[in-house]
């Protein structure tokens, strides 16, 4: 159970040693063992630290403490017991000089579209923000939209993009600990890159496309339709309850009868401010923009599922939209919430 020295790993799984046992979560670690030291790092964070290593049977000792027993050793992964209640399984990173330096999967939107004909109920679009996930410096937030239904995932997730010797690595998650970790395999002419999957059980191969950016003379038609008119729910075409829990609500929700009742209200102004209102008082504000792909109305910039207002259709005297929220199904119970994906026709 020898481990090779001037080698790289990134932790993909954890799970507890014991099957009635805790575990921590050390997905996203990645390791760099050298001659006589061991830097660690992790993929979302970036945050390094380094120490003395070395081995006495198959226990690593870091600074002269337990840390790691070795568990097994295969000649692509190895699998080690972290302070003896987890156990990780690492992929190795072999050095790598293929994709292009220059290229990289950066902030913007993307789809993600996957080979086989049974993964592709599971393409979806990828908003990729610069804002920080959970106030950390390292990883930003992640925004996933369902490309089948297009609709929203009531999940916030995070993403990081890496270079590890030499190797292109994207990582992400759909909720807090649902990580999945990508290899980029080759960049294509139109910026695209293929990749593949090395945490999934089986090989999992797709394409992450960057979305196209709307014409601008589009992108100006669209604002002039929108801006500085009161649109108000005209027709409730789809209600679809999603979920009654959520770890990321809404900072105000509002009363589920605004929405059956008709009395939600929308405005966008032209410099860059929205309301929406309902006729209990409840109001949201703040900012607004039209997405580079002129498929979204984004609010205050995009923290959030419900801050993204599918733009189904537009014409100069209606809008459809669908939006994914949180809302109080009954007035006189505010502890309980339900995220809701409506679709309605607005009219000024």
């Amino acid at each position: 159970k020898q481990l090779p020295t001037d080698s790289y790993w990134l932790a993909v799984k954890s799970y507890p040693v014991s099957p009635k046992g805790g575990n921590s979560i050390l997905n996203g670690t990645l390791l760099h063992f050298e001659k006589d030291s061991l830097k660690t790092d992790n993929i979302y964070s970036g945050f390094t630290e380094k120490f003395e290593v070395r081995t006495s049977k198959n226990q690593i000792y870091l600074n002269d403490s337990p840390i790691f027993k070795v568990h097994q050793v295969y000649s692509d992964s190895i699998i080690l017991d972290y302070d003896f209640d987890t156990r990780v399984k690492f992929i190795n990173l072999p050095s790598s000089q293929k994709p292009n330096e220059s290229s990289s999967v950066h902030e913007g939107q993307w789809s993600l579209t996957y080979d086989s004909q049974k993964n592709q109920k599971y393409n979806k679009k990828l908003i990729l923000t610069e804002l920080p996930f959970h106030h950390s410096r390292g990883p930003q937030i992640c925004i996933e939209k369902d490309i089948s239904t297009n609709r929203f995932s009531g999940s916030i997730g995070k993403w990081s993009f890496r270079i590890v010797n030499g190797q292109h690595l994207f990582a992400k998650t759909t909720s807090i600990i649902d990580e999945e970790f990508y290899l980029v395999t080759e960049y294509l002419n139109n910026s695209s890159a293929r990749v593949k999957c090395i945490n999934c059980k089986n090989d999992v191969k797709a394409t992450l496309t960057p979305v196209k950016r709307i014409e601008e003379f589009v992108k100006q038609n669209a604002l002039k339709s929108i801006a500085n008119k009161k649109w108000k729910i005209a027709k409730v075409r789809e209600m679809d309850t999603i979920s009654t829990l959520t770890r990321f609500p809404d900072s105000i929700p509002f009363q589920l009868s605004s929405i059956e009742n008709m009395d939600l209200s929308f405005f966008f102004n032209e410099e860059d401010r929205f309301i929406i209102e309902d006729s209990n008082g409840t109001m949201v504000d703040g900012t607004w923009e039209l997405s580079h792909s002129g498929e979204e109305i984004i609010l205050n910039k995009g923290s959030n599922p419900s801050d993204y207002i599918d733009l189904i259709n537009i014409s100069p005297d209606s809008l459809e939209i669908g939006n994914l929220r949180l809302f109080h199904p009954d007035g006189n119970k505010f502890w309980e919430k339900v995220h809701i994906y409506y679709k309605v026709q607005l009219e000024h």
